[in-house]
């Protein structure tokens, strides 16, 4: 259910077919975001990379401790956590900013870290 509507809340920002979404997250962890009962998104954790996939009506409202958790959880198991942002998304880009994640790279996404 979450991971329908993940691709979903990637829909406008990419051009990513679904079996191809499917494809890239056979074997992630994935984690159900929920606000009042509604499915908004997923966390998605691949190794030490950590994507939260919200749909727009989840935004300022999903964001809570089990999701700075999992987070917490990524870096404790890895030493670090990586994440990407569509690049020109300066929404996005303060978002994970204010995670302490740090862009390292700008081609063709933005790529951050944060580390321990």
């Amino acid at each position: 259910m979450s991971l329908a509507t993940a691709w979903q809340s990637l829909r406008d920002r990419a051009d990513v077919p679904y079996a191809d979404f499917m494809r890239a997250v056979d074997g992630a962890e994935v984690h159900d975001v929920l606000v009042d009962g509604e499915d908004v998104g997923a966390i998605v954790v691949i190794g030490p990379e950590i994507h939260a996939c919200i749909n727009p009506d989840g935004f300022g409202r999903w964001m809570n401790k089990a999701a700075l958790g999992i987070l917490g959880e990524v870096i404790e198991k890895h030493g670090y956590a990586t994440t990407t942002v569509t690049r020109g998304n300066m929404i996005g880009d303060a978002f994970v900013t204010r995670l302490g994640f740090v862009r390292v790279s700008d081609s063709p996404v933005w790529k951050y870290r944060k580390e321990v």
